[in-house]
Formats: structure tokens, C-alpha cells, sequence
């Protein structure tokens, strides 16, 4: 009920949905976690943070969107960022992926079949499936400090109460 409780104070539902979206991503990895799912939720992270998020906002803003006043959008301060294409034989690429990897385990207090060996860490990445990124529809992004837009999903409502529906369920004892 805390929890709970905790949720319903956030002010903004985009805020919501994504502290429900993490707890249902962390307990959908199970109670039969191992190394190699840590390995796979990372290297998932990556895509998202590295990757998705930033083909979302090219997506919202392309390099030739132009403001409310007909200006560039990308111009000034703000620069069109570049998503990552992972590489495993990338050491920064591989070093995200190893340690957001040991955070989750130590998080769990997993200790069997936990490794930093980068050999074994690459041979488990081959078996991962990256879903293709597709835009979304429905995102609201502020494109600037004096914008009123509210952030978000149009279908944020919608989510947030079908992620509490389903974490609703879980025996939390």
C-alpha cells in the first residue's frame, strides 16, 4: 500500500507510468534470475536509453523541424543528438552493458555464474533479440522551457492503470 500510495502522489501520469513500467520490467525478470537475463536486460537498457529514446525525439523533432516561430529547432544550444548502434567489441559500449549487468545481480543478491569476462559477456549478447525500434505515436515532448505542452503518452492513463492492475497481483509477502 506504500508503494501504492507513493504512485498516486505523483502529479504527472507520465511519472507514474515509468516508475510502474520499471518495477513490471524488474518483476518480469522473475525468481529464476540469472547472469545471462541480467546480460540481456542491460544490453536492453542500452537500446532504449542509447538508441530508441533519441530516434523517438528524431522522430518528434526532425532536423528540419522548426518552432512555434519558424525558427530551426535545432539551432543554438540545442544540437540533434545521434542514436548509438551497439557494438560488442565497443569497450564503452561493453563496459555499460557489464555493469548496469553486476548492479542488477548484486541488486537481487545474485551470485552463481556472475562474471566480468568480456568474452563470456559478448557470447551471451549473440543470443539476444533487439526488437526493431518503431516510432511511437501519441508522444508529447516539450520542445522548450516556455512550451506548455504536458509530456507524455496520449495512452498514459490508460497504462498506468493497467500496470497497477497487473502489479496489483503480485503477492508482495
Amino acid at each position: 500500500k506504500d508503494f501504492d500510495t507513493q504512485i498516486n502522489a505523483e502529479e504527472a501520469v507520465v511519472n507514474q507510468r515509468e516508475r510502474l513500467s520499471a518495477v513490471d520490467k524488474l518483476l518480469t525478470l522473475g525468481t529464476d534470475l540469472t547472469f545471462g537475463k541480467c546480460i540481456t536486460w542491460a544490453r536492453l537498457e542500452f537500446e532504449d536509453l542509447f538508441h530508441n529514446t533519441i530516434e523517438q525525439l528524431l522522430f518528434n523533432f526532425p532536423l528540419d523541424a522548426k518552432t512555434s516561430r519558424g525558427t530551426p529547432f535545432w539551432s543554438g544550444p540545442k544540437r540533434p543528438p545521434t542514436s548509438i548502434k551497439f557494438d560488442a567489441n565497443n569497450k564503452e559500449h561493453l563496459d555499460f552493458v557489464t555493469a548496469a549487468a553486476n548492479v542488477l545481480a548484486t541488486s537481487f543478491g545474485l551470485k552463481e555464474g556472475v562474471t566480468d569476462d568480456a568474452d563470456a559477456i559478448r557470447k551471451i549478447l549473440e543470443s539476444v533479440v533487439i526488437p526493431e525500434w518503431k516510432p511511437r505515436r501519441g508522444v508529447r515532448i516539450k520542445a522548450d522551457e516556455n512550451d506548455d505542452t504536458e509530456s507524455g503518452n496520449d495512452d498514459d492513463d490508460a497504462v498506468v492503470k493497467q500496470l497497477k492492475e497487473k502489479l496489483g497481483a503480485y503477492d508482495s509477502s
